[in-house]
């Protein structure tokens, strides 16, 4: 039954088959302030069909990008093969090498705030549509996946009124993260216009500038 609501899902290009399933969230608190109502951020308690559907799109999604090399190679986050260690190695391995050149190196490390919560759906369909190539039944399923949610909040016997929900990719979902890295994915071209290096763990960026000491001296003296 769960496969073929799957693939029923797939063939007429909907996720809207699984959308009464999916109303229920979970708060997950983030902040240091636990009376503020910004510190929390909602995970979705998924449905078993609506995961087994996602589980299905994630494996051909990956496998596509995989296969064409769409990823970009500086990402180190929900991928096969990457880790935060391959991550640390990378940064410390650059940070060495232009050290060891006598060079002077600048980190930075940044860090997005709410970024599952920011994805605008608009922008991501057309990003998987112009960038990774993306089109007909395929885009219309991430379209139908992405968009026309609502959420509404409850506290004890109270209930809000139902809100759109324009932004944001699930937490919780098997292909929140994925998309996340494909919406993120041309920071690495803009950061490489820039002669800057960088690299990514999902939402968490290491930046770095490398200069020699003249270049330096003369930067302070202008």
């Amino acid at each position: 039954m769960g496969f073929y609501a799957s693939a029923h899902s797939i063939d007429v290009a909907s996720f809207r088959v699984f959308r009464l399933s999916m109303h229920e969230y979970i708060r997950a608190y983030i902040h240091a302030c636990i009376n503020a109502p910004q510190s929390y951020r909602p995970i979705s308690n998924l449905s078993v069909l609506s995961k087994l559907t996602e589980c299905v799109v994630s494996t051909q999604l990956q496998t596509y990008v995989d296969m064409h090399d769409l990823l970009p190679h500086h990402q180190s986050a929900y991928r096969p093969g990457h880790s935060t260690e391959t991550a640390l190695v990378k940064v410390y391995s650059d940070l060495v090498q232009g050290l060891d050149s006598g060079n002077i190196a600048v980190l930075a490390l940044l860090d997005m705030m709410a970024a599952f919560d920011s994805v605008d759906h608009i922008i991501l369909l057309e990003r998987l549509r112009c960038t990774f190539g993306i089109s007909d039944l395929a885009l219309a399923w991430f379209s139908t996946y992405l968009c026309g949610c609502s959420q509404s909040v409850c506290l004890r016997d109270e209930q809000s009124d139902f809100q759109a929900v324009p932004h944001g990719v699930s937490q919780g979902s098997v292909l929140g993260p994925l998309l996340f890295i494909l919406y993120t994915a041309e920071l690495s071209d803009i950061a490489a216009k820039h002669h800057i290096n960088v690299h990514f763990y999902a939402d968490d960026t290491s930046a770095r500038r490398y200069c020699s000491v003249y270049q330096s001296a003369g930067s302070m003296h202008h």
